[in-house]
């Protein structure tokens, strides 16, 4: 039920609104059927979610899609992307496609702010393959590339090497620019210094990936950051995705840079941990909570 209501304001309007905001739509319909199993709810939400943002439609475009690699991170070819992946799934199912599709898309994860990656996984994980098709189309249009590191770091020294970064006198000092998370990050990115502190890690990827999680939370309890919520969120969608992730080490060095571009965007870091705002007590408090905001 849920994957054609789904379905039926995904087809519509575009994953991009307002100059490059992400649509939160669809990811925010299964969420909310998945906590409470109540269509009725969903389509409150959609209804006021649809009134209260500026989302756009899907344009038209006569561009046609030979390759993926044809127009990636041109987010006006996403109808075009669409029509690729549909025409692709229905050729060699959706598993060969997922598969085949990461070996080249992972690398652009951090588009959309990591929303190109959060939204293929909500789609896998609700077994709605019209989803995934739009979904990739979204991933190859917001493709983000991000530099490949060259200094290398042995797994053991991960945290130490995080921490440098978040020390870094340079970029704490570094006025960010104005504009959306991808805006921000793509700026730190491009900065000449970003190299000299950027690092590939050397070890297991499913260990790394551990230690990624407990180093992601740690840091979010620390600062509050939103962005920082993205990043666990994305590393949730990692998770999903893994089984049509050939090399797992190969999608977290990508990671790895996409997430240190974030810590630098930080400037409210503190040594205490941020008091809970909402002082939820327990998941069933949080869910509570979550479901009476519109937010």
């Amino acid at each position: 039920m849920i994957n054609k209501y789904v379905n039926e304001f995904s087809t519509k309007y575009s994953p991009n609104y307002n100059g490059g905001m992400s649509n939160h739509l669809p990811m925010a319909q299964v969420a909310l059927y998945q906590l409470t199993k109540d269509i009725d709810s969903v389509e409150l939400f959609t209804d006021y979610y649809i009134h209260h943002t500026a989302l756009e439609l899907v344009e038209e475009t006569e561009l046609v899609i030979e390759s993926m690699d044809q127009a990636l991170g041109d987010i006006e070819a996403y109808p075009a992307y669409v029509r690729f992946f549909e025409d692709w799934v229905t050729k060699e199912g959706v598993e060969v496609v997922l598969v085949e599709a990461l070996k080249k898309l992972a690398k652009g994860l951090l588009g959309g702010a990591f929303h190109v990656l959060i939204r293929l996984a909500y789609a896998v994980d609700a077994n709605n393959n019209d989803e995934v098709v739009r979904s990739l189309a979204y991933f190859a249009s917001a493709y983000l590339t991000v530099p490949e590191a060259s200094r290398k770091v042995p797994l053991i020294e991960l945290d130490e090497a995080l921490n440098q970064v978040t020390g870094s006198q340079y970029f704490n000092e570094r006025p960010l620019v104005q504009g959306l998370f991808t805006d921000v990050l793509g700026d730190i990115l491009k900065d000449h210094e970003f190299q000299s502190i950027n690092f590939h890690v050397e070890g297991d990827g499913i260990e790394l990936y551990r230690e990624m999680v407990d180093y992601a939370v740690e840091e979010y309890l620390h600062t509050g950051s939103f962005l920082e919520l993205h990043t666990i969120t994305a590393l949730h969608a990692i998770a999903v995705l893994e089984p049509y992730i050939e090399d797992l080490s190969v999608v977290m060095d990508t990671y790895i840079t996409a997430y240190i571009s974030g810590l630098l965007s930080i400037k409210n870091r503190t040594k205490e941990i941020q008091p809970d705002t909402y002082n939820l007590d327990g998941w069933e408090t949080a869910f509570s909570y979550v479901l009476s905001t519109s937010d």
